[in-house]
């Protein structure tokens, strides 16, 4: 070695008879050590991000990766060589769009986008938003993408867009029961009030009065029933429905159903049918039972024009199913999830061929829940309905 070239290295690591050289060295040193901490410090920050960060060229070879980066995609430390970022891209068609952005982002125009991206692993979807810039990393332009999970927020608003689906469908649904309502309370109103000023007429033999305050009679029972629909569905829905609970007899309460039907049914020539199981004494709401099956029978007759009504019980393991069957114009597939809505009838569209106010289904589904059981129906277009309600069996046979 030269003795110019031992006196050019010892300038630069300290080293020769020169104290003042000498000095160099524990400065570069102290110089390492600053780096290697500024180094740490700066790992440290970035391994907090809360987003995924990725330093790659514009190839897609990943040079740095940040913790985040490495849950979120499933990488481990030393796969990082063998991944490439476009392998975390879901739809790989969109390479030449990516490419453009990298580009740009190189030119200095940062960017900020939207895809859908899959981990390294098990290929889960994840929505992100990207933003991407430019950096020099030891002389070369290369790319810092930071990468935010979208998936919380993507369920975030896909909860808002179905919950603006539904209060958009609650609103229609309101609107048509408010008119359906009015409709509803007017019918019975304008025969109270009609066949009232009828009763003022002098002439009027006695047969004919008895008719007028029958049918005044019939349509104030049937505003009251509107009323108490309306506060039956009130009640459930605010919570402050009460259940009162005892030992009741269900074959009497069917002998007391039919008998209340019987006559209706006859009159529109519709057969009505009790089938019941072995005696059974429950523990239950009477009102509530009786209001369920009356709810589930009244709808048989408005949409049972010809042939059987049957109405029974069947005993389960835990449980009673009770059942109520007809032959009538049946439910369509796409409306059957939504007859127990509130405000839904079962033709749907509200149309006034039919009388009720769209609650009766809603109230009798509400009641079955408040007693711990299911309801449910099974039916088809033209081929009649099948209701079903289990309650709780806590009670044997009857001795």
């Amino acid at each position: 070695m030269s003795d110019d070239w031992k006196k050019y290295r010892d300038k630069i690591i300290g080293l020769g008879e020169n104290s003042a050289r000498k000095s160099y060295y524990p400065e570069l040193q102290d110089k390492i050590s600053e780096l290697e901490t500024s180094k740490e410090n700066l790992l440290t920050i970035i391994n907090s991000m809360s987003d995924a960060l990725f330093i790659h060229d514009t190839a897609g070879n990943i040079l740095l990766m940040n913790n985040k980066a490495r849950y979120l995609y499933q990488i481990e430390e030393d796969e990082i060589d063998r991944v490439n970022v476009m392998d975390l891209i879901f739809d790989q068609a969109i390479y030449n769009q990516i490419q453009l952005i990298w580009e740009n982002a190189i030119r200095g125009k940062s960017d900020i986008f939207e895809l859908i991206s899959v981990s390294a692993k098990d290929k889960e979807e994840i929505p992100v938003q990207i933003s991407i810039n430019s950096t020099v990393w030891n002389g070369d332009n290369m790319l810092v993408a930071v990468v935010r999970d979208f998936r919380e927020r993507k369920k975030y608003e896909e909860e808002l867009i179905a919950a603006k689906k539904k209060a958009e469908e609650n609103d229609r649904l309101k609107s048509a029961f408010l008119a359906n309502i009015s409709h509803e309370i007017r019918t019975p109103m304008n025969g109270i009030l009609g066949f009232a000023e009828l009763l003022k007429q002098s002439d009027l033999t006695g047969e004919q009065m008895g008719n007028y305050i029958q049918i005044i009679e019939t349509c104030g029972f049937r505003m009251l029933n509107i009323i108490n629909d309306l506060m039956d569905i009130s009640k459930i829905e605010s919570g402050i429905m009460t259940v009162t609970l005892s030992e009741l007899k269900i074959n009497e309460v069917f002998d007391y159903i039919y008998d209340l039907f019987k006559p209706e049914v006859t009159k529109k020539g519709i057969r009505l049918i009790k089938n019941t199981d072995i005696p059974l004494v429950i523990c239950t709401d009477k009102e509530k039972l009786i209001a369920v099956l009356t709810n589930l029978l009244k709808n048989a007759i408005k949409f049972c024009h010809l042939g059987t009504i049957e109405f029974g019980y069947t005993t389960k393991e835990q449980s009673v199913q009770f059942f109520v069957k007809d032959t009538g114009i049946g439910i369509s597939k796409e409306k059957i999830e939504h007859v127990f809505k509130r405000f839904i009838r079962g033709d749907h569209e509200m149309s006034p061929k039919y009388e009720g106010t769209g609650l009766g289904l809603s109230i009798a589904k509400g009641y079955v829940d408040m007693l711990g059981g299911e309801i449910w129906v099974d039916s088809e277009l033209g081929r009649g309905s099948q209701f079903y309600f289990t309650l709780p069996l806590t009670k044997t046979e009857e001795t």
